[in-house]
């Protein structure tokens, strides 16, 4: 097994967090190693190298302010590989790239500690980084965009993108759980865009302007879906640990998608000692313009439906299935 073969596959592994971060250590190690291998002047990728190579060195540094990342390497093999060549080609890289993206995604997504979960969002956003540079997918810069986290959700929420379509092997509490993390993401969109709005006494009714009267309906209504999603029963642990279906892993991405999309756009903003969020860029006011908030509830409101249009067919063909088994599949 080659060394790229076995840091995905602990990539990929369940071992709990901290063998994760020591994991993803060691993968942006052997990224940073491999790059600057490739950094040859006389080729026409060497500025996507350098810049590939600061990427992983920032994602390595990023996963060192992980509280949970172990002392010590896990494997010693980690420890002896430091410093020798790699022999890694460009495909491996991209592919171990994209691995790590999504590890560190979906462990971002579940990880309770703060600290953790900043660690793992900012790694993440590097591994995408070096994804993009070494594919060509974007320019030399490798900075991502608000664009970029929407590309993503409209890819896993579109119903043209679904070759399984409906399939019903999926879990149901599962997909009830992936639902309601991307209506949790959902909606604090929606709580950042009526954070600007005045207080309301319970017995005003004021006239708002159709964005704001939207704003709030929006609001409103994710938090009635959060809701009705919360209103089960406590969830038996399971014996048997199933890899995530087809529609949890589309909802899981695409919540983790948006949710650093918004961390993006949070970073335009910073707070002053009154918890006041002031401008901290040339963006931050585009950002909260009329043209482009009205864009951004439609997009939001375009994910919602293509969520519920996907849960509601694949629960009715869940309960097709169950009928024609009499109730035993």
């Amino acid at each position: 097994m080659t060394r790229i073969a076995e840091v995905c596959d602990r990539l990929r592994a369940n071992g709990g967090l901290p063998a994760l971060l020591d994991a993803a250590y060691a993968a942006f190690e052997l990224l940073l190693s491999a790059t600057e291998e490739h950094e040859d002047p006389a080729t026409g990728m060497f500025a996507q190298f350098v810049f590939a190579a600061t990427q992983a060195a920032n994602g390595r540094d990023a996963i060192l302010f992980a509280p949970s990342l172990p002392i010590r390497p896990l494997f010693p093999a980690d420890t002896t590989a430091s410093g020798q060549e790699s022999g890694t080609d460009v495909q491996d890289m991209v592919a171990l790239s994209m691995v790590l993206c999504d590890a560190l995604t979906q462990t971002a997504d579940a990880v309770r500690g703060r600290d953790d979960r900043a660690a793992c969002l900012h790694a993440a956003r590097s591994a995408a980084a070096i994804h993009r540079l070494l594919t060509g997918d974007r320019s030399v810069t490798g900075r991502a965009t608000f664009g970029d986290f929407l590309n993503l959700t409209r890819r896993d929420l579109d119903p043209a993108n679904q070759p399984d379509g409906t399939a019903a092997g999926d879990n149901l509490e599962e997909v009830i759980r992936a639902l309601a993390r991307l209506v949790a993401v959902m909606r604090r969109y929606t709580r950042d865009l009526t954070a600007a709005l005045p207080e309301i006494a319970p017995q005003a009714q004021p006239v708002f302007s159709p964005r704001a009267e939207a704003c709030i309906r929006s609001d409103e209504a994710l938090a009635a879906a959060a809701r009705f999603l919360a209103l089960r029963g406590p969830v038996l642990p399971q014996t048997v640990t199933a890899p995530p279906s087809p529609l949890t892993r589309r909802l899981e991405r695409a919540a983790a998608s948006l949710r650093m999309g918004r961390d993006l756009l949070h970073t335009h903003y910073s707070a002053d000692y009154t918890s006041r969020w002031r401008p901290r860029s040339e963006w931050a006011h585009a950002i909260t313009s009329e043209v482009v908030t009205g864009a951004l509830l439609a997009e939001l409101a375009r994910f919602a439906r293509q969520a519920a249009d996907q849960c509601s067919a694949w629960l009715c063909h869940r309960q097709a299935k169950w009928q024609e088994t009499g109730g035993s599949g």
